[in-house]
């Protein structure tokens, strides 16, 4: 389950919320500057942005294989992108 830890800034926008790293990932986002990326705790209290290779591994796809372009650019396709897994398993019935 998604354990959420906190905000940064405080408020409750999703683009500030921080998630507990025991827990699952919420979904990764079109993101575009801001801070915006995926955040996780780190202890003891602080907090860090979710890499690209990361967002890869979250999507299942191979590690990599959106480093031909900008980080920026590497979060918004990976955002934009589908589980790979989740497709295989869902195309499989077919």
């Amino acid at each position: 389950r998604i354990q959420r830890f906190g905000n940064i800034h405080g408020g409750n926008d999703n683009i500030k919320r921080v998630y507990h790293p025991a827990g699952k990932s919420p979904t990764l986002t079109t993101s575009t500057g801001g801070h915006r990326q995926p955040k996780t705790f780190v202890p003891p209290n602080s907090w860090r942005k979710l890499t690209p290779l990361e967002c890869e591994r979250l999507q299942t796809v191979p590690e990599g294989y959106t480093n031909h372009v900008s980080n920026t650019q590497r979060y918004k396709m990976l955002g934009n992108g589908w589980t790979v897994d989740v497709i295989a398993h869902i195309l499989k019935g077919m």
